[in-house]
């Protein structure tokens, strides 16, 4: 299921609550440590997790996502540069599903380190989201663009540092700016077109695709926006339950891209890194 969703629309209560990992004077969402421990993770909210390089939408997918008042929206604008430094959390209702929206800080950005990005990513993981709660990566992608070696780098980059090799199988991809194909093109023209590579990555993504145009209005019922209702309805089915893991020290530079390629040709054999029971997540 790649597009709106069928029936009536549910409701949306936007934006009850937004945090971040620096302490910013948004209104705050509740922190783990505050919610009781909850056996059934379905009674916790369902999170999603916006991942992107610098410039790819994720801010503005969140604002779409969250339906989020003028003043409490999330810092969104063309820079080429991080316009997100740090994490920051807010939740949603979605058909009486609550929601939690992560926005994590662009990848690509010069101003900061990729260790810092993903050390980053895992403490707004750890500190904004509930113990035991559904997650599930969002992968934004821009079709403003062509899909690059880059692209590919931070997918492998986000399993090795952060999720673990078994990332794509719980992550629904986010396709921004949805509104710039061109005449009757849908996305399947235009993933027909894609390169091999692209459609290997894509088949590995269980919870299939959402087309977005963040330009789009809230309905004014206050119900979901299609986009909105088919990202929760696809990520709700694929989301697993996933607690980080303590990692090693590892090369985030030239070193560790030519061992990549090294194992993604077939010259050197990757190691065998355990799995942890219950999620999604290795020790990296």
């Amino acid at each position: 299921d790649h597009g709106g969703g069928d029936g009536d629309a549910p409701d949306v209560e936007a934006g009850t609550s937004v945090a971040s990992t620096d302490g910013a004077s948004l209104p705050s969402a509740s922190p783990a440590a505050t919610r009781p421990a909850v056996v059934d993770p379905r009674d916790l909210p369902l999170v999603l997790v916006l991942l992107g390089r610098v410039g790819a939408g994720k801010s503005s997918t969140a604002n779409t996502l969250l339906a989020l008042p003028e003043g409490c929206r999330f810092d969104a604008r063309r820079s080429a540069a991080a316009v997100t430094g740090v994490c920051q959390a807010a939740s949603t209702t979605v058909g009486g599903r609550e929601v939690l929206v992560l926005d994590t800080p662009g990848l690509g950005d010069s101003d900061g380190t990729l260790k810092e990005v993903y050390t980053e990513i895992r403490r707004g993981i750890t500190e904004l989201t509930p113990a035991g709660a559904l997650l599930c990566p969002l992968l934004i992608l821009s079709l403003q663009g062509r899909v690059t070696e880059d692209d590919f780098a931070m997918v492998e980059a986000l399993k090795e540092h952060v999720f673990g090799h078994l990332m794509l199988a719980s992550t629904v991809v986010a396709w921004t700016h949805a509104d710039s194909l061109e005449g009757g093109d849908n996305m399947e023209g235009y993933l027909q077109n894609a390169g091999e590579r692209l459609r290997s990555l894509l088949a590995e993504v269980k919870g299939g695709y959402v087309p977005m145009d963040n330009r789009q209005l809230s309905p004014v019922d206050g119900s979901a926006a299609p986009q909105v209702e088919a990202v929760v309805r696809q990520a709700e089915a694929v989301g697993v339950k996933c607690t980080l893991c303590r990692i090693r020290e590892r090369g985030y530079g030239r070193k560790s891209a030519r061992r990549q390629r090294q194992i993604e040709a077939g010259l050197i054999q990757p190691k065998a890194m355990p799995q942890e029971s219950g999620g999604n997540c290795v020790v990296a």
